[in-house]
């Protein structure tokens, strides 16, 4: 049986936030309204939802992410948040907060990123452990520039329930376009994983 990760990435802004998050119920009601107002706020992309079939693709990037030294991508993995939190269900929340200045070191490191994978795109197939991409899927994903809001329920991303090249690349291209459009504006940006 699989378990879907899910992630959600949206802007706030830096009036708007608490500065920490003492309980799950403190971040919650956060997000009731910093989430709301980032899905309803500007044209631009301004909130993200990801969902990937047993973490393939955290667990892929995590894998990347082994060889290159770029530690400000941790939080593209089950790592790298500041805030933890339990539910009575046993599901984990995971929380990362960027500032600007942390937001200018994501958007340098994951050009850089795209731009190591685009030269290697092996080092896709090599971190890809689960035997679900075919030759040709990380190169085809990749001379795609295509962003989306919701990657995972996006009828123009290819493949299936997030564990596809396809997948995988839309949603990194979309959290740049992301943190590129919160630091242009001023804004804090907010990262969670749901398991």
């Amino acid at each position: 049986m699989s378990h879907t990760f899910v992630t959600r990435t949206f802007t706030a802004s830096a009036n708007d936030f608490p500065g920490s998050f003492s309980s799950i119920d403190a971040y919650e009601k956060f997000v009731a309204v910093a989430g709301g107002e980032a899905i309803e706020g500007s044209e631009k992309l301004h909130h993200l939802w990801g969902a990937t079939r047993s973490g393939w693709a955290i667990y892929t990037t995590k894998n990347i992410l082994k060889s290159a030294n770029l530690p400000s991508l941790q939080f593209l993995t089950d790592a790298g948040q500041q805030y933890e939190f339990e539910d009575e269900h046993t599901s984990k929340t995971s929380v990362a907060v960027f500032n600007l200045v942390e937001q200018k070191q994501v958007i340098s490191d994951l050009k850089m990123l795209l731009s190591q994978l685009a030269a290697n795109p092996d080092a896709v197939y090599d971190a890809e452990k689960s035997g679900n991409l075919c030759d040709g899927d990380v190169e085809e994903a990749l001379k795609r520039d295509y962003v989306s809001a919701n990657p995972a329920l996006d009828p123009l991303v290819r493949g299936d329930e997030g564990s596809s090249a396809d997948y995988l690349f839309v949603f990194l291209r979309s959290i740049l376009t992301l943190f590129e459009n919160a630091n242009a504006e001023g804004l804090m940006l907010v990262h969670e994983l749901r398991v």
